[in-house]
């Protein structure tokens, strides 16, 4: 099988897949959403992202969520993270659709990106959304509530999707085949008019145009957000614990003039599963584009 056979070399995915996909960090993350809201709501009574009684009376903003002057308290602002790991109680799909969106398109830019990138992204786009919607409360003289979800970060991996495949069919309900790059379109259209509309809703709009613009910005800029780990030292370490695999002494065919470049081309594939496309070098890509034409003359 050459190389551009294989699924993370694909210009585009096959199909959307509902295979689990094994252990991966969307489905980390998946689980620890749904962990955390039913201990919210069997352990604390659904309070985590409320409000507290207070002895002195009045209430106060709860333990998890971003309150809309939380940006004026930087001892509270531990809560631009949390906030996005808790979900309304009140509304079961709140969190049935964030998860199902993450993991059905989050999947597949883990792979392009790699697991550590993917988690990256994923919190910052948390830590943006909720900063960002502070903001335009306090801008907008907007002080009543409080935001939860993880829908900021989760419109910043459906935009990264979207960006990557954009002529892929995604089914709107299911049902209804619609082009990836139009699906982008109208969320975003949709977002937009719900921000600046008079309507009142319940609906952080905001939050989703901030995952929005930081997903295209990810993309167009080309960025990676490596040195947010200190240059990717999690990534090392994580390298280093790997099972090393036993040595063994091996003399290959003495036909065979290419096997050193064949263990290269080995060696980027392992990377490419394991970081993804974007953490190759161009030397790199140029090996792997020189060995798959190889392979494809060896076969043909």
């Amino acid at each position: 099988m050459g190389i551009y056979d294989r699924e993370y070399y694909q210009d585009e995915p096959r199909s959307m897949s509902f295979s689990s996909g094994g252990r991966s960090m969307v489905n980390t993350l998946v689980i620890i959403n749904v962990i955390v809201f039913f201990v919210d709501w069997l352990v604390f009574g659904s309070r985590l992202a409320g409000y507290f009684d207070m002895q002195a009376g009045g209430f106060v903003p709860g333990l998890a969520s971003v309150h809309a002057d939380t940006l004026l308290h930087p001892l509270m602002w531990w809560r631009f993270l949390t906030y996005g790991f808790l979900h309304s109680q009140s509304d079961i799909w709140h969190i049935i659709g964030n998860m199902f969106v993450l993991w059905m398109f989050g999947r597949q830019i883990e792979e392009r990106y790699g697991g550590a990138e993917f988690l990256r992204i994923y919190l910052v786009s948390v830590v943006l959304g909720g900063v960002f919607w502070s903001a335009v409360c306090l801008a907008t003289g907007s002080m009543n509530g409080s935001v939860v979800g993880a829908s900021g970060a989760v419109t910043t991996v459906l935009i990264l999707f979207i960006c990557n495949y954009p002529r892929v069919t995604i089914y709107v309900s299911l049902l209804f085949p619609v082009p990836a790059w139009l699906v982008g379109v109208v969320m975003i259209g949709f977002n937009v008019m719900g921000a600046f509309g008079n309507g009142q809703s319940n609906v952080a709009f905001t939050v989703h145009l901030a995952g929005a613009a930081f997903g295209l910005a990810y993309f167009y800029g080309g960025w990676n957000l490596g040195f947010l780990t200190f240059g990717g030292l999690p990534d090392r370490l994580r390298e280093s614990m790997k099972r090393k695999p036993k040595l063994k002494v091996h003399s290959p065919p003495e036909d065979d003039p290419y096997v050193d470049s064949n263990d290269e081309a080995e060696r980027i594939l392992d990377k490419i599963r394991d970081e993804g496309m974007s953490s190759l070098t161009a030397a790199e890509k140029r090996k792997l584009e020189a060995y798959s034409r190889r392979m494809k003359q060896k076969h043909s």
